[in-house]
């Protein structure tokens, strides 16, 4: 298909990664290369897109005709997008570069709302990001160490072959599953005579050095982070414990460690470790990270260089940054994490810490971070010094602040398409309808057998029917109301909303059954004994008091749309009731808790009570919060306020267990498209490290804890910000 240039998108806001999903389900129309035409795009159990997201792109994983592919859309602009990836395509096959993706660019690669945008196709690699890897391997510290080992050799290499990626991070070095590594999101990469300028990214500043400029674009760019990570991989193979250090977006270091790496407690960590190999490492890595620019050198060249701790130890200017003859930074004797300071009492010894695979994403808690570890014998000048309390990292300031108006990046940096998916109970109860289905069924279930229950201890006489209704509206409300909770395991939130949605339920039942009996016995005569009708009236008025008395734990708004489907839900069920198995005696509704037949309409009835209900309490809704990577991944959790809050309270709307945030960590004051938020831990939007203040729009995802979080906002929501 040949697509002009002119039809290229001019606008100056580039699609968010939720436009180009809902863009690409439609590949015969949306993508201008055949193979991708006919191509077959992968969904999630969910029934969404599957994608991993970076800083600069969303990649979308399709079944082309004979490989899958990922098609990587471009959240912000890529000026020498065609000619960087021309360069790189033409070194890679001249100089048979190991390890890198091949990748092809297409300029009208996709259609987003009449409009093409560039997009990059790749094969699809079946790797995980490293940081996952690395955990997976946590217990398995040879392998680790032999994976860092090769990590500097193939890093050593690809500088032979003059490549440089620009942005060495966990969620760009895939590790597969015979531990090779694969190198993604090229978008940054130097190769001799691209006749292109630098790129407008630093990478992802947990990896690089916090001076990093233009300037450093070049041959040696990599060297900083690839040495963060080979160390990272080392100490971890030697301590397992240090996994404490790990959020989710990094693999040991922040960017606060870097910043004031003097005071930083992982510096103090790695400087005790019992690994000769690793305390010289730190040594090495620690100098660069105090020195004024990142290393112009290869990995090769610091590793060789001559290097004993005890040379640190020497007189300079403070505000020099002198090297050593073989370019490594000189330190002053004053460098206080460094001191030998033996007169200080030893620290407390902690064993290291079993660490699971993929703990982080079970929601593991982590030991106190401040922990010490065991000194180091042997290791000059390298005793522990006293050690400060730990603060969690501080939001930094951008190097290059956002253009105004609204961010154009829908992207978490951890997020993956082959992330653990929400299974068993996490499914259902993630998903308000289907909990609604699943709860409603069960609420009519339980609802029966507590009436056969009755019925075995008073056998000469049938349960009455008021009973039985009465107590599935308990089990409605309950299940209604609970299933956010199930689905983060907050199972003490869980139980307090159980207990409240099942007490208004069983007074809106109780309501129910004392207008339904009026009703019965205005209307029936004596020896009546069927009336459909009259039941799917008793259903309809029983459901719609539930559906509004749940609502309403919500807003007046949910109250009046539940109580709407609700009455539509208890009509037509209860009219199957009544055309079945419903009775009445003496004008009373019967039942027969021990028929199986009852059990499998009074199940039918309470499951589309629940299923309307939880319909019309979501389209009351005025936005939702998607738990899309982390623990309680697949959460959607609805709120119809716009006060929201994030954090570690049950009070909160969204509840983040097991990461020890506090109460209201993130408040946001929802509005029309966007939300404006306060923030009292370190955030990150679309990659970005938020102030305490900022602004969040629809669409956008947001990293706290290690879980991510996509806001979702109804465009007819209307309500304004308070300014």
């Amino acid at each position: 298909m040949d697509v002009s240039q002119s039809n290229r998108g001019t606008t100056s806001r580039w699609p968010t990664g939720t436009e180009y999903a809902a863009a690409v389900q439609q590949p015969s129309t949306s993508f201008s290369d055949p193979e991708l035409q006919t191509g077959e795009l992968t969904l999630t159990p969910l029934g969404i897109p599957a994608s991993a997201s970076g800083q600069s792109a969303i990649a979308f994983h399709m079944q082309a005709k004979d490989r899958p592919v990922a098609v990587r859309c471009l959240l912000n602009e890529h000026d020498d997008g065609r000619e960087r990836y021309k360069a790189l395509q033409e070194h890679v096959e001249a100089y048979n570069v190991p390890s890198v993706v091949p990748a092809k660019w297409l300029d009208d690669g996709v259609r987003v709302h009449g409009q093409w945008w560039p997009v990059v196709v790749m094969p699809w690699v079946a790797g995980d990001p490293l940081h996952i890897a690395v955990e997976d391997r946590l217990d398995d510290p040879t392998r680790l160490s032999r994976l860092a080992d090769r990590w500097l050799d193939l890093v050593e290499l690809l500088q032979d072959k003059e490549f440089a990626h620009g942005d060495y991070q966990h969620g760009n070095v895939l590790l597969t599953d015979d531990d090779e590594f694969q190198l993604v999101d090229l978008d940054g990469i130097w190769v001799p005579d691209m006749g292109v300028g630098s790129p407008n990214e630093y990478g992802h500043p947990n990896y690089q050095h916090i001076n990093r400029s233009d300037t450093d674009w070049g041959p040696y760019v990599d060297t900083f982070s690839a040495l963060v990570i080979a160390l990272s991989m080392f100490a971890l193979a030697h301590d397992p414990g240090l996994a404490r250090f790990m959020t989710g977006e990094n693999l040991l270091f922040a960017t606060p460690d870097f910043e004031d790496p003097d005071n930083a407690e992982i510096w103090r960590a790695l400087a005790r470790s019992r690994d000769d190999e690793v305390v010289d490492l730190t040594g090495r890595l620690h100098a660069f990270a105090r020195a004024g620019r990142p290393p112009a050198m290869s990995v090769r060249e610091v590793l060789d260089a001559s290097f004993e701790p005890s040379e640190l130890l020497v007189d300079r200017d403070p505000g020099a940054s002198a090297l050593t003859p073989d370019g490594l930074p000189t330190t002053t004797a004053n460098d206080a994490w460094w001191v030998d300071t033996t007169s200080q009492p030893p620290p407390p010894v902690v064993s290291p810490v079993a660490t699971t695979a993929n703990s982080f994403w079970a929601g593991d808690a982590h030991p106190d971070i401040s922990a010490s570890q065991p000194a180091a014998p042997g290791a000059p000048g390298l005793a522990p010094a006293a050690q400060p309390a730990h603060h969690p990292p501080q939001p930094v300031p951008q190097r290059q602040p956002p253009p105004p108006g609204p961010p154009s990046v829908v992207t978490h940096a951890a997020a993956r398409a082959s992330a653990p998916q929400p299974t068993g109970l996490a499914r259902i109860t993630g998903q308000p309808v289907l909990a609604g289905l699943v709860g409603g069924a069960i609420a009519g279930l339980f609802g029966s057998i507590l009436g056969g229950l009755l019925q075995a201890v008073l056998p000469d006489a049938k349960v009455d029917g008021g009973l039985f209704v009465g107590m599935i509206a308990a089990m409605l409300g309950g299940m209604v109301h609970t299933w956010p909770a199930l689905n983060l395991s907050n199972y003490e939130l869980a139980f307090r909303r159980f207990l409240i949605g099942a007490a208004v339920g069983l007074v809106a039942g109780i309501i129910a059954v004392f207008v339904a009996d009026v009703m019965t016995r205005a209307t029936l005569s004596a020896g009546d004994t069927k009336n459909a009708v009259l039941v799917a009236y008793v259903w309809a008025l029983t459901a719609a008091l539930v559906g509004l008395a749940v609502g309403l734990l919500r807003s007046p708004k949910a109250g009046a749309y539940a109580f709407s489907g609700g009455a539509v839900a208890g009509f037509a069920g209860g009219f199957v009731h009544g055309s079945t198995t419903a009775e009445f005696e003496n004008r009373a509704l019967q039942v027969n808790g021990f028929d199986a037949r009852v059990l499998l309409i009074a199940s039918f009835v309470a499951m589309l009570i629940g299923v309307l209900v939880a319909v019309a309490i979501r389209t009351a809704r005025n936005g939702s919060l998607v738990v899309i990577e982390g623990p309680g991944q697949g959460t959607v959790i609805d709120f119809h306020a716009s006060k929201v809050t994030i954090g570690g309270s049950n009070s909160d709307t969204l509840v983040v267990k097991g990461k020890e945030l506090p109460a209201k960590a993130v408040q946001m004051n929802v509005g029309d498209h966007h939300a404006e938020a306060t923030s009292d831990v370190a955030i990150l939007v679309d990659g970005a490290v938020q102030p305490q203040r900022f602004a969040m729009y629809s669409g956008q995802v947001m990293a706290i804890a290690g879980v991510f979080i996509r806001l979702e906002i109804k465009s007819e929501f209307g309500q304004g910000v308070s300014q």
